[in-house]
């Protein structure tokens, strides 16, 4: 008969480790802090700050905020896991280790509330620019409007304002300016740290082809509403 502390339901195959956490670094769900305090991403060791070493972050294990979900927009299996997904998380999980000495770029999605379809406007698209020109806490580099939300790559400008904070303040600028109350923002962002530039080139490869994918035009080069502001430095 398996004990409390043996019957937790692991993504994959894992094998637990006497930490906890399973071999490979795959996140454990369901979230149970009376079984499992923390949950990991990734293989790193953690330092004593409690940071695993690489910037990968560790995850409070809180099922009011870090159930059971998954990251991504795939479509979800009938076991509640997405085809594909790998990171299981029910809201966004923020903290991005800034660091001085290689770039800090992030890839950072924002969504209007209830998935209302506005983005996708000229006048809208001008404003982002004119906002994010002014936001200088990070900095926009390629981004993508869609019609319900906006992929794009910020990096770090070496400032003291988190990614959170600024992420706030540019909705917040935006919306005061743009003065329409039935364009509001979802609360929140996801966000994805770039380890490598291979990584960063496969991210905006993928989502420069999102236009194509949901049929809004033939080819990614033809949707109006994307662009690059800024070119990141060395990784």
């Amino acid at each position: 008969m398996m004990t409390d502390s043996q019957n937790m339901n692991r993504e994959g195959e894992a094998t637990a480790e006497p930490s906890g956490r399973p071999k490979g670094g795959v996140i454990t769900a369901p979230c149970d802090p009376k079984v499992n305090p923390t949950q990991w991403e990734g293989e790193a060791t953690a330092e004593p700050s409690g940071r695993p070493k690489g910037g990968v972050i560790t995850v409070p294990c809180d099922p009011k905020v870090n159930s059971t979900q998954w990251e991504d927009e795939a479509t979800a299996e009938p076991l509640g896991r997405p085809k594909g997904a790998t990171n299981p998380r029910k809201r966004p999980i923020h903290g991005v280790y800034q660091t001085r000495d290689h770039a800090t770029i992030v890839f950072l999605t924002v969504c209007t509330k209830d998935r209302v379809k506005w983005l996708a406007d000229s006048t809208v698209h001008d404003l982002l620019l004119d906002v994010w020109q002014n936001a200088q806490g990070w900095l926009v580099g390629q981004y993508v409007i869609m019609p319900d939300h906006i992929h794009l790559f910020a990096g770090w400008n070496g400032g003291k304002w988190s990614l959170e904070t600024w992420c706030q303040f540019w909705k917040a600028r935006f919306s005061v300016a743009h003065n329409n109350p039935t364009h509001q923002w979802q609360s929140g962002h996801w966000d994805t740290r770039m380890i490598s530039y291979d990584q960063f080139v496969a991210k905006w490869e993928y989502v420069k082809n999102n236009p194509v994918r949901h049929k809004l035009v033939s080819h990614s080069y033809e949707w109006p509403f994307q662009g690059k502001l800024h070119e990141f430095g060395s990784w």
